[in-house]
């Protein structure tokens, strides 16, 4: 359950992230993406700050390239899996 429970909150994270990247590196946006998920996760999905910061590192996520996209998947999949 705990797994299935991290598995949506990943989706849905890398949905709102699909949204934007400025100078950031993939790895670095997948490590605040993680870090963010996991603060909004021990509030109990109910952090409306928490949720805001979701959404603009959502739009810099958004903005990568297809071949950036694909690093930040990979490191993100990688966090969760420690």
């Amino acid at each position: 359950m705990k797994n299935a429970i991290k598995l949506i909150g990943i989706i849905a994270i890398v949905a709102i992230i699909v949204a934007a990247c400025g100078g950031d590196s993939p790895k670095a946006l997948a490590k605040q993406s993680y870090d963010l998920f996991l603060q909004y996760e021990k509030s109990g999905f109910d952090d409306p700050a928490v949720a805001k910061k979701l959404e603009v590192l959502g739009a810099k996520v958004e903005k990568l390239s297809e071949a950036d996209m694909k690093i930040f998947e990979a490191e993100f999949e990688r966090l969760f899996g420690d």
